[in-house]
C-alpha cells in the first residue's frame, strides 16, 4: 500500500504517538511507500510562523525529524496536482487538504487522515469508509 500522511496525523504522531491507533501505526510501518506532502510541510511552517502551532525547536528540525522517524518520503507539489484541484467538488474549503486530495488521486495514494470531510471525495482513505454525498 502507498500512503499519504495528512498534516494532522503527522502532527499527532509526532507530538502524541499514543493517540494514533495501533492499526494506523502498523499500516505506516508496513506501507510500501509513505509520503508527507510538501503542502503539509508548508502548512506546518505557516502555522508555526503565525504562532498558531508551537513546535519544540525550529520547524526544519521538527519536520525532518518526524519524517525520519516515520520513514516518510517527501511528495512535491506539481502543476499537475494543482490543476487537479480544479475538478474537485467544494466539499472541503481548506486549500492544503484539497491539495492532499488531488495528490492522492493523481498519484494513486491512500490518505491516512482523521478528517471527516476527506472521505466525501473519490479517494481511498485509510480508516474511513467512503461517505455518501448529496447530489445536486
Amino acid at each position: 500500500m502507498r500512503l499519504l500522511i495528512d498534516t494532522s496525523v503527522f502532527l499527532a504522531y509526532t507530538f502524541e504517538p499514543e493517540r494514533i491507533a495501533p492499526e494506523w501505526t502498523a499500516a505506516i510501518d508496513e506501507a510500501d511507500q509513505a509520503f508527507l506532502s510538501t503542502s503539509s510541510v508548508w502548512e506546518i511552517v505557516i502555522k508555526h510562523r503565525k504562532g498558531k502551532l508551537p513546535l519544540p525547536g525550529d520547524a526544519t528540525s521538527f519536520i525532518s525529524g518526524g519524517m525520519d522517524r516515520l520513514q516518510l518520503m517527501p511528495l512535491d507539489v506539481t502543476a499537475r496536482h494543482a490543476l487537479a484541484t480544479v475538478g474537485l467538488p467544494m466539499h472541503h474549503q481548506d486549500p492544503f487538504d484539497r491539495m492532499l486530495i488531488a495528490q492522492a488521486i493523481c498519484e494513486r495514494l491512500t490518505i491516512v487522515t482523521i478528517d471527516k470531510i476527506i472521505p466525501s471525495y473519490d479517494v481511498p482513505v485509510f480508516g474511513h469508509k467512503p461517505r455518501k454525498t448529496k447530489r445536486s
